[in-house]
């Protein structure tokens, strides 16, 4: 009877250290390295090693998850007595990049769509943004375009904050409920 034992680890690497350096020898297997053959007590071998990161853009706006959040805005008085009316939300802002620090992110808004009512619309440039935490000093009015420059940071960090909203009350729109989307972009142009 004949018994076969498992390979042992040592007889296992001498084998694939074998084969490397008969693959180094007949000239296959030299990308990226360099093959030390010969009489000696000792070889070296070097290996090029690689590693490829792509960059990384990461953007929550609102709850997490796939959830669209709303921001409503309780108009209740004419613009002489109301002349602003801020919104009932301000979303949580969480931006993450491990992009290079010579490469900006840009956080955009597309608000081209109008608002719309039963019988009216109005434009997106009655509500307008401040942001807070990491975005403070990030404020502006919805233009209305598709691509609108909202804040843009160096290419790599981690930046968290709320929007607070506003609605600019106005006569020029009749009494309904109107419904919008705001739709942002992150991107490292």
């Amino acid at each position: 009877m004949i018994m076969m034992r498992p390979m042992g680890t040592r007889l296992k690497i001498a084998m694939l250290l074998m084969a490397v350096l008969i693959m180094a020898y007949t000239g296959q297997g030299r990308a990226g390295s360099r093959s030390d053959v010969g009489v000696n007590r000792s070889a070296e071998v070097d290996v090029d090693l690689r590693i490829s990161i792509p960059t990384v853009l990461h953007l929550r706006v609102g709850s997490p998850g796939h959830t669209i959040d709303t921001v409503s805005f309780n108009v209740t008085d004419i613009p002489e007595h109301q002349p602003t009316v801020r919104g009932n939300y301000s979303p949580m802002v969480v931006i993450q990049s491990n992009g290079s620090r010579f490469r900006n992110v840009e956080l955009t808004a597309d608000s081209f769509q109008p608002l719309r009512g039963t019988f009216a619309t109005m434009p997106m440039s009655t509500i307008s943004w401040e942001g807070t935490g990491d975005f403070s000093g990030s404020q502006g009015r919805f233009d209305g375009s598709t691509h609108q420059l909202v804040i843009r940071f160096g290419g790599r960090g981690r930046w968290r904050g709320t929007f607070n909203f506003t609605y600019t009350n106005t006569y020029g729109y009749p009494p309904d409920s109107y419904r919008g989307t705001v739709t942002y972009t992150l991107s490292a142009p």
